[in-house]
C-alpha cells in the first residue's frame, strides 16, 4: 500500500495496485480450509482484475498520447483522448472501490478474519480506488464526462449499498455494504468537482469504519456468531464495546459533533452547490439525502439488535481483552475529534473552506436537513424495534436479499462467458490445431516421399548430376533463343 501511495507516477502506482490486490486475495482466503473463504478470495481477485485490465489500458493510452506515466495531462492533448484515459482509469477505480455494479466481491470478502476486514475497508484496497482519483485529480478534472459518470455511479452506490445493508443480519456484511455506500458518497463528491469533500470523507471514514469492524470482531469473539438476531442485551456484559460501537455508528450516521458529520456535510454541500447551477444534479443529491436516512436506520437497527433486548443465554458476552480493547480506544478518539480539523485539512490540500466552528454555528439549510433525515432514520429504527412493521414494496426485500447482480453475473458466466469460451476452444482444437497438424503431416509425408530419391548408389547420383546439367544447358539455350 505504501508503494501505491508514494508512487511518483502511475506506472509505479500500478505495481503497488496489483500487489495490494494479491495481498487482499491472500488475506480474504486466510481460512483456506473453508470453501467459502476460497470462493470469496477468488471472486475478489477476478472482479478487481477485471477493473485492473481497464486501468492498464488507460495507462497504455496515456503513455502513447503523452510519452509518460505522469499525474498530469498536457494542455494540448486531444479532449477525446483525455476522456478515454480518465474513463479507463476510473473503471479500475470502480472495481477497487466496490462501486456498482462491480461491488459484488466486497460483501463476500467478509469470509476473511475481522481485522483483515477492518484493514480492507478502512485503510487499504477499497481506499485505493478513491485515492487514485484524488492523486490523479488533474486527469479526472479535465474530463467533464468522467466526472459526470463518477457522480452518478457514486450516488447510485451510496443509496443502493445502504438499502442492501438494511437487509443484513450478519454484522460484518452490514458493515461491508455500509462501506460500499460510504465509498459512493466519496465518489459522488469527487464527481461533483469537490476534491476536499471526497478526500476528507475518505479520511474520517478510515477511523470510524475501522473502529466499527474491530468492535464487531470483539462481539463475534465473545458470542461466536456473526448473526445479529442471535445477539441481544450485550450492553450490560460488554459496556465498553457498546460505547465504542455507538461512537462509530454516530460518526457513520453523521451525528452533529462527530467526524462523520463534518465530512458528510461537505459531501452534501458540494452536490448542492452543483445543483444550483445544474438542476439535474438535484437527483443525485436527493439520492444521497435518502442515503443519510438509510444509514441512520440500519446502524440504529444494528445497535438495537445487538445491545438491547434480552441477552441470549447461549450467546453470553464478555468484556474484550486489553489487546483488543486498546486499538478500539485509539480509533475512537479520531472518530470523534478529527472532524474538528476540517478547515486545516482543506488548507493542507490547497482548498478553501470553513472551519468546524463555522460549520456548527451555521447549522441551517442543508446541514439541518441532513441531520433531520438522520433523525428520521433513528426514529424508524426505534419504531421497528418496538414492533412497528415498516412499509416496503412486496417482494422487494426478498429480491434484494437474493443479490440480483450476483445472480446475473453467475448466469452471464454460465450462459455467455463459458459458451463463448467453449466456442473458442472448439476453434482452437478443430481449426487452429487442425491446420498445424496438416502442416506437420505434409512435412512428414513430403519428407518420406523425398527421401526415396536418396538411394545411396553413386551411379544414381552421377545420372542425376548429368540430367541436371542437361536441363540447365537446355534452359540456357532456350533462354538465349
Amino acid at each position: 500500500m505504501q508503494t501505491l501511495v508514494l508512487a511518483p507516477n502511475l506506472l509505479q502506482l500500478f505495481m503497488g495496485w496489483e500487489l495490494v490486490g494479491l495481498c487482499s486475495y491472500l488475506l480474504i482466503g486466510y481460512y483456506w480450509k473453508k470453501a467459502e473463504a476460497g470462493k470469496a478470495s477468488l471472486k475478489a481477485f477476478w472482479v478487481t482484475k477485471f477493473g485492473d485490465s481497464f486501468l492498464l489500458m488507460g495507462l497504455v493510452v496515456l503513455f502513447v498520447a503523452t510519452g509518460s506515466f505522469g499525474w498530469d495531462l498536457p494542455l494540448d492533448i486531444d479532449p477525446g483522448v483525455g476522456t478515454a484515459i480518465a474513463l479507463l482509469i476510473f473503471i479500475g477505480a470502480m472495481a477497487k472501490a466496490a462501486q456498482m455494479p462491480l461491488h459484488v466481491w466486497l460483501p463476500d470478502a467478509m469470509a476473511g478474519p475481522t481485522p483483515v476486514s477492518a484493514l480492507l475497508h478502512a485503510a487499504t484496497m477499497v481506499a485505493a480506488g478513491v485515492y487514485i482519483v484524488v492523486r490523479g485529480w488533474p486527469i479526472f478534472a479535465a474530463s467533464d464526462l468522467t466526472l459526470t459518470v463518477m457522480l452518478w455511479v457514486g450516488a447510485t452506490t451510496a443509496l443502493v449499498g445502504g438499502c442492501f445493508a438494511l437487509l443484513q443480519d450478519d454484522v460484518k456484511k452490514l458493515l461491508a455494504f455500509s462501506t460500499c455506500s460510504q465509498l459512493g458518497y466519496m465518489m459522488a463528491a469527487l464527481g461533483s468537482g469537490s476534491l476536499s469533500a471526497g478526500y476528507f470523507h475518505l479520511t474520517t471514514h478510515a477511523f470510524f469504519k475501522a473502529l466499527l469492524f474491530l468492535t464487531a470482531g470483539a462481539l463475534i469473539h465473545a458470542v461466536h456468531t456473526n448473526d445479529m438476531s442471535k445477539m441481544g442485551g450485550l450492553r450490560k456484559s460488554m459496556p465498553m464495546t457498546f460505547l465504542l460501537f455507538v461512537i462509530g455508528s454516530l460518526a457513520l450516521a453523521g451525528f452533529p459533533g462527530v467526524s462523520g458529520f463534518f465530512s458528510k456535510d461537505l459531501v452534501l454541500e458540494s452536490l448542492h452547490h452543483g445543483a444550483t447551477e445544474n438542476p439535474v444534479l438535484w437527483i443525485p443529491l436527493c439520492m444521497l439525502l435518502a442515503g443519510v436516512t438509510v444509514t441512520a436506520l440500519y446502524m440504529t437497527r444494528a445497535v438495537l439488535m445487538i445491545f438491547f433486548g434480552d441477552e441470549k443465554p447461549e450467546n453470553h458476552g464478555h468484556r474484550p481483552e486489553l489487546s483488543m480493547l486498546l486499538p478500539m480506544l485509539v480509533l475512537a478518539v479520531p472518530s470523534v475529534a478529527i472532524g474538528f480539523w476540517v478547515g486545516d485539512f482543506q488548507a493542507l490540500i490547497g482548498q478553501e473552506g470553513h472551519s468546524a466552528t463555522e460549520m456548527l454555528s451555521h447549522f441551517v439549510g442543508l446541514p439541518a436537513v441532513g441531520v433531520g433525515l438522520a433523525g428520521l432514520g433513528f426514529g424508524l429504527a426505534f419504531a421497528e424495534h418496538r414492533g412497528t412493521k415498516l412499509p416496503a414494496p412486496a417482494g422487494l426485500a426478498d429480491w434484494l436479499r437474493g443479490r440480483p447482480l450476483d445472480s446475473f453475473y453467475e448466469w452471464a458466466w454460465n450462459n455467455a462467458v463459458l459458451v463463448f469460451a467453449r466456442g473458442v476452444a472448439w476453434i482452437d482444437r478443430y481449426v487452429i490445431d487442425a491446420l498445424m497438424n496438416l502442416v506437420g503431416w505434409v512435412a512428414l509425408e513430403g519428407g518420406d516421399k523425398a527421401r526415396r530419391i536418396q538411394t545411396g548408389r553413386a551411379a544414381d547420383y552421377v545420372w542425376a548430376i548429368g540430367a541436371g546439367v542437361l536441363v540447365i544447358a537446355a534452359w540456357s539455350v532456350l533462354g538465349a533463343a
